[in-house]
């Protein structure tokens, strides 16, 4: 996937590594962004990256990525209130299968 936009307070952050280089012009039009609680934007971008980051690669996994946004869904304060470890345990599950 590589790259997703978070915005907060009309701040945005880039969270992982795009896969091919591009240059943005701030502020970067959103499709369909997920909406969450309000938090300062270095706080939310470091818990979205902590959640949907591959550590490897630096990019968004595709697979978490589908899991949070099942079905359409847009408010995801649900992935940033679930306890670290509980969601590990989800994430290191996903990752893992093939």
């Amino acid at each position: 996937m590589g790259a997703i936009v978070v915005e907060s307070g009309g701040e945005q952050r880039l969270v992982g590594n795009p896969k091919e280089p591009c240059t943005f012009t701030p502020p970067v039009p959103l499709s369909s962004p997920l909406e969450v609680e309000d938090r300062p934007v270095d706080e939310l971008a470091a818990l979205v990256k902590a959640r949907l980051v591959i550590t490897r690669n630096d990019s968004v996994s595709e697979r978490l990525w589908r899991i949070v946004t099942h079905e359409g869904a847009t408010r995801a304060d649900w992935l940033l209130e679930i306890p670290a470890h509980v969601w590990e345990i989800v994430r290191d599950t996903v990752l893992r299968c093939s």
